[in-house]
């Protein structure tokens, strides 16, 4: 996240005691874009922090699920594009490791903080990720289930599936998997 030239992101208080909320301040392109976070966000990512020693690994659990029998990742926090695809090579692993093509991405946790261009070039970057594995990203049937922002993931929904890519968007974990499971 942060080896692609871009500064480090910067932490300012927005009051001091009790703390309330934090900015978190990023440059990009001489542009700056200001993230409010909650407290309880701000310590749990610190915890993160400290027990990773990785500031650029956002929130998440990727596992193959023999009981449901798709490679489940959850996810948390605020999620970047560049975060999205680096992800994506974790799922690719758990492809060939278990020869499972069924995937459920779990976003309810989670928030998106992509551009809509971003969103657009997302199934290209994820297709070439995948594919410097050695898979190819049409041979996956991917769900992602939400809980808000519906029209970000209905744009990447249509936009994967011009690409010639199996994805569909939910708000229902079990719809979601019925979908997954349809021949």
């Amino acid at each position: 996240m942060f080896g692609s030239g871009l500064e480090r992101p910067k932490l300012q208080l927005s009051c001091l005691f009790p703390i309330t909320s934090i900015e978190r301040v990023v440059s990009e392109n001489h542009q700056v874009n200001r993230i409010t976070i909650t407290a309880v966000e701000f310590l749990r990512a610190l915890l993160e922090h400290g027990q990773t020693g990785k500031s650029e690994t956002m929130p998440h659990e990727c596992a193959y699920r023999p009981d449901l029998l798709v490679i489940e990742t959850k996810y948390h926090g605020i999620i970047t594009a560049d975060e999205f695809v680096e992800l994506a090579a974790e799922v690719g692993k758990l492809v060939t490791e278990h020869n499972c093509f069924l995937t459920l991405g779990d976003f309810r946790d989670a928030t998106l903080r992509l551009t809509t261009m971003e969103i657009y070039e997302l199934p290209e970057r994820l297709s070439k990720k995948i594919s410097s594995m050695g898979l190819s990203i049409s041979k996956l049937k991917r769900a992602f289930v939400i809980s808000n922002e519906l029209k970000d993931y209905f744009f990447f929904e249509t936009v994967a599936a011009n690409r010639g890519q199996f994805t569909k968007v939910f708000q229902n974990v079990g719809e979601a998997l019925a979908w997954l499971r349809e021949k």
